[in-house]
This record gives structure tokens, sequence and C-alpha cells, in this order.
């Protein structure tokens, strides 16, 4: 998914997986599609970005994602995605670096254009995506800005499931 000079990744589909009975499953449990129905991704990037000069937070979308851009610097966005877990962002992006954030497992996933995004786990079948994207010729790092507001994202989260 690209979201105005922020692409946060978001491309997979569910996977069959074999539970402990030896059943398939394609689709995240009915409690697992409603771990996000509490939250919107603008109040909690606005609450990330208060004070910092970022034009309050869109959705463009149906999906809780949302984005924000600020002049000199670029975009920041964030998705909560309540279907697709780590295991497909992994796949979008086979060269992710695990990494952690404040203690829960994460995926980091670099992208030319000064963008980065960073997949945290929620449960097997969900994840929360921070991403920025870099105005290029301000010296910034778009992965450690990832991060610093990945930091400030994950205590707002559900613990992992």
């Amino acid at each position: 998914m690209t979201i105005a000079g922020c692409s946060i990744q978001s491309t997979g589909s569910a996977q069959s997986v074999t539970t402990g009975r030896n059943q398939a499953s394609s689709v995240p449990s009915a409690e697992a599609l409603h771990i996000f129905d509490t939250m919107n991704a603008c109040t909690m990037l606005d609450d990330i970005l208060s004070g910092q000069g970022f034009k309050p937070g869109e959705n463009k979308t149906a999906r809780n994602e949302c984005h924000a851009s600020k002049t000199q610097y670029g975009a920041v966005a964030i998705a909560l995605d309540p279907v697709q877990g780590m295991a497909e962002f992994r796949k979008t992006d086979p060269s992710a670096v695990e990494t952690q954030i404040n203690g829960r497992p994460a995926l980091r996933s670099y992208r030319p254009a000064d963008a980065c995004d960073i997949a945290m786990k929620v449960a097997e079948n969900a994840r929360a995506i921070i991403g920025t994207t870099i105005t290029q010729g301000y010296g910034r790092d778009a992965c450690a800005e990832a991060k610093k507001y990945a930091k400030q994202l994950e205590p707002m989260l559900p613990k992992v499931q």
C-alpha cells in the first residue's frame, strides 16, 4: 500500500495455518479480527506527532490506517492490520530485519527513497506498522525516525497474543 508519500507495506493474503488439532485455518479468529476495534490509527498518530508541526492525520481508505505530513520532513503513517501478521510482512520483504520495539517482536524494512517501515507483532495474524518517508536532502535516517515513532506507538498496542 502506498499512502501519500509514505509507503507502508500491507500486501499479502492470509495463509493456512495448522493448529494443534490438525485443523487448517486461513483466516484469523473472530476475536483477532476485532483486536483493533477500539483503536483509531489517526488518533494514535496525532498523539505521537503532537507538537511537532505535522498536519493532522488523514485516513483516505476504509482501512484503519493514517498518514500525516510535514513540510521539509516527509510523512509518517500507521496501519493497524487485524488480518495479516508478521509472516505476511516477511513475504512482502524477505530482507526485512528482525528487531524488537520495547521488547515486542518486530521487523524493519528499509526501502529506497528514504522510506522505512517497522511492523510490530500484535497477534499471529495481526500487526501494527509505522512507516516514515523522509524528504530527500534533509539528512534524516528514515529507519531511525521510524524506530523513534514505533517506540511511542508500541505501548498503545494490545499485548502480544
